[in-house]
């Protein structure tokens, strides 16, 4: 079948690397190339920096210039770039539909992308997120812009004909706002990886005993969480260090990075920061680690977790973030309050204190689960949603 996926940012191609490698364009990315290696003929439409077409290892893509506009408001500002992003969208799905038969739509939902969808084609929406529930640990739910950002997402639902979302988390506040039926396909593990490459890993980090996070930097993902169990856990292990890997973003006029070596203390040169990755690069770092930390405020399914359970099988990570859909308490690894330093600080010792045996029952204890979402799996389970939609489309 003919699948076109739209979205506001998508992974690009830029001097032969690729970019927006986080977790939405990831998925789509992924998704797009499992679907094509199954018989399918997925197509992409997403919002980029200039118009153009390309083929972007074998999948066809569609990119729409999109500059946002700036007014005084910063909710003027989200609701007006929102709509009209979408709606730019929505016009290219129109001529890519000219073109071709499209046998569905998939969403990636977000603020209200889909607005615009027409109900001539079938059209799946995809949970990214929901802002009301994501923002929902900074304390930042309420805020007028985040409340719009989530009607917009619930009016992009209104005219789907099947709704998923790969957690619980997001999936079931969504189900009860929206008065829908909300389908939980988890999302496929991929290792597109042949060969590492062991370049950075022999550069920054060999010979060092070191505990990671990895991710963007930002303060929804917890970082600030992992910054208050410095003073202990550097106490207890000081020949450790704390490697953060990722998009080091501004917070208060000042990079995380830097806020989490001020945080540190005189334990700062203990904290090693490195860009962005390539997964070749990142698998090995990944699995040499002591123990991988990631205490996110919220989350729809981490990737992340599933590559820290893959490649190195202990992780520490919160509860009631969608976590627990992988990780079972001592079986599969640890779980701590979100936002809660002294939570996280306990998960990460109860970690450390276990016998070589134990843990090593927890590592393939959490691989194993990872495998169960291995794309021959995974994939098909959203194969058949697929199936199910268009039968009962049919049907009407």
């Amino acid at each position: 079948m003919v699948i076109l996926f739209v979205t506001r940012w998508y992974v690009e191609k830029r001097r032969n690397k690729l970019i927006n490698l986080s977790g939405m364009p990831t998925y789509i990315y992924r998704i797009t190339k499992a679907l094509k290696e199954r018989g399918h003929e997925p197509i992409v439409v997403a919002a980029s920096t200039k118009t153009r077409k390309e083929i972007l290892e074998g999948i066809e893509v569609h990119y729409v210039k999109y500059k946002e506009i700036q007014t005084g408001s910063e909710v003027l500002n989200l609701g007006l770039n929102d709509i009209l992003r979408d709606l730019k969208l929505h016009c290219e799905v129109k001529k890519v539909a000219k073109k071709k038969k499209i046998d569905l739509i998939q969403y990636a939902g977000c603020t209200g992308t889909g607005l615009f969808h027409s109900n001539q084609t079938p059209g799946i929406l995809r949970l990214s997120t929901y802002s009301k529930v994501y923002n929902i640990f900074e304390n930042k739910n309420q805020s007028l812009g985040v409340r719009f950002e989530s009607f917009l997402e619930r009016m992009a639902s209104r005219k789907m004909d099947g709704i998923i979302a790969p957690s619980y988390a997001m999936g079931v506040p969504f189900g009860k706002d929206t008065h829908r039926n909300v389908q939980i396909i988890e999302t496929p593990f991929f290792n597109e990886v042949k060969e590492n490459d062991l370049s950075v890993y022999k550069k920054r980090l060999e010979d060092k005993k070191y505990f990671l996070y990895f991710g963007n930097i930002t303060p929804n993902k917890g970082v600030f969480t992992i910054a208050g169990t410095f003073s202990e856990l550097f106490g207890k292990y000081p020949d450790y260090y704390f490697v953060f890997i990722g998009t080091d973003y501004f917070y208060k006029n000042k990079r995380c990075s830097v806020l989490m070596r001020e945080a540190a203390g005189r334990y700062a040169n203990q904290i090693l920061y490195l860009s962005p990755l390539e997964h070749k690069q990142l698998y090995p770092i990944i699995e040499k680690a002591e123990l991988v930390v990631l205490p996110s405020l919220m989350e729809n399914f981490s990737n992340a977790c599933m590559e820290a359970m893959y490649f190195n099988g202990l992780v520490a990570a919160t509860a009631g973030t969608s976590f627990e859909q992988l990780i079972k308490e001592e079986e599969t690894g640890f779980l701590s309050i979100p936002g809660n330093s002294e939570s996280l600080y306990k998960a990460i010792e109860k970690a450390m204190n276990l016998q070589e045996e134990k843990k090593e029952q927890i590592r393939l204890a959490a691989k194993k689960r990872v495998e169960q979402l291995r794309p021959e799996i995974a994939v098909a389970r959203l194969e058949n949603y697929y199936n199910y939609i268009l039968k009962k489309r049919s049907t009407k």
